[in-house]
């Protein structure tokens, strides 16, 4: 089950990817941001953000830890063309994004005041 599914409306293909695989992967995976505004965007604080071109999501799975979640991510990388990917580990989700720009894959993580790490 994908809760807050309409979240993923306007985000691109590898979003959606990406959350249909967790769903399988964990059975329920939640949408905490997917596709903003600018507006909305500005509201919590974000600046230059890529998920106001639909390209990032942000997710959580209910009863399970962060670390398995950027784990499965990163040893999946390969299955799913997410050869652009960026994870970033907060304290209880996880934020992805697919940059329009060629990058590696990376992950970052960041402590309980959302400083990096």
């Amino acid at each position: 089950m994908i809760i807050d599914a309409y979240k993923l409306d306007r985000c691109n293909n590898n979003v959606k990817t990406l959350v249909r695989a967790g769903e399988n992967e964990f059975g329920t995976i939640c949408v905490n941001s997917g596709h903003r505004t600018q507006q909305y965007n500005k509201e919590v604080g974000a600046s230059n953000s890529e998920h106001c071109k639909g390209n990032a999501v942000d997710i959580s799975v209910p009863s399970c830890h962060v670390y398995k979640i950027a784990g499965w991510l990163l040893f999946n990388i390969r299955k799913y063309p997410w050869s652009r990917m960026a994870v970033n580990i907060f304290q209880n989700y996880i934020h992805v994004d697919f940059k329009d720009i060629k990058v590696r894959p990376y992950i970052t993580q960041y402590d309980k005041n959302n400083h990096w790490m």
